[in-house]
């Protein structure tokens, strides 16, 4: 294979071929006994780009996966903590209203005792003034 099909293949690939690469292609070469200039190498270039782009394609969809995923993670992590946080308020908000209604009990307890004393009190007086 010449220099300037090398050259094409590097550019076609968009970067230098490695050193194995090169002795792949010196091994076709000599195995298939091909010389440097038949046109059955534009068939290997072909080929070659093909090889290393499936070569390549298991890294691109790891890649491709893990983005998604980390995507996907940080989607459910930002949903999460607006979960938590109407989950907070929520709570907030009851126990609030729980509070309310407590105190408002304790008041109506504190009411009816205070109501039941006078009337003890005001019957007491009033049973006081009869009696004599």
């Amino acid at each position: 294979m010449n220099t300037e099909r090398i050259t094409r293949l590097e550019k076609l690939l968009n970067r230098e071929l490695s050193t194995e690469e090169k002795e792949r292609l010196h091994r076709i070469q000599d195995t298939l006994q091909i010389s440097a200039e038949d046109a059955l190498w534009d068939v290997l270039m072909a080929m070659e780009y093909q090889r290393t782009y499936y070569e390549e394609l298991p890294q691109k969809i790891a890649t491709a996966s893990t983005d998604i995923l980390r995507g996907i993670s940080d989607a459910a992590e930002a949903e999460a903590r607006r979960a938590q946080g109407r989950l907070a308020e929520s709570v907030e908000e009851l126990a609030q209203k729980l509070a309310v209604r407590i105190n408002m009990a304790r008041r109506i307890r504190r009411a009816t005792a205070a109501s039941s004393r006078d009337a003890s009190i005001f019957s007491g007086n009033r049973f006081a003034m009869i009696s004599r």
